[in-house]
């Protein structure tokens, strides 16, 4: 975390403004090895945003979905993806995706959450991206609809 002294009048230049997407559609998705943007069946499009790192070097990571599975014992799984560069979905990994950060539903009762992360070690002025991945488990068909995610700068 980078200190602020007294005396130091902080600007806009000190902060990165808030960068959000929301994306509706109701999809489909069998993939069950690693998290990816496969699908099976729907109306997908990526859900993420480029970003500046912040003078902090940090940033948090807010995201939400609607999600179920169609079978009673598997779990449709999503979090975010960050890598380096300003284009969504490409670059190297900065925080790839991973159950320790994800949100899950189990069986076919649909629920909608979301989550908080902490995301440190940026470089201020440097451009990255983040996305929402997902999976299931098992061989089994999730579906994931009402995505949300914003970033905002962490002191």
């Amino acid at each position: 975390m980078t200190d602020t002294f007294a005396g130091i009048t902080l600007t806009d230049l000190h902060f990165t403004p808030t960068e959000s997407d929301t994306e509706t559609g109701s999809y489909t998705t069998t993939l069950s090895a690693n998290f990816g943007v496969t699908t099976s069946g729907g109306t997908y499009a990526d859900c993420g945003v480029a970003f500046i790192g912040p003078a902090t070097g940090r940033v948090f990571i807010w995201w939400v979905a609607q999600l179920d599975n169609g079978t009673a014992a598997s779990k449709t799984i999503i979090c975010p993806h960050v890598r380096n560069g300003s284009t969504v979905g490409s670059g190297t990994d900065v925080l790839a995706a991973a159950d320790a950060n994800s949100l899950f539903n189990q069986g076919t009762d649909e629920r909608r959450s979301g989550a908080p992360l902490l995301v440190t070690g940026l470089t201020p002025g440097a451009a990255y991206n983040v996305r929402l991945e997902h999976k299931v488990t098992a061989a089994t068909t999730g579906t994931i609809v009402n995505r949300h995610i914003a970033i905002g700068i962490a002191a």
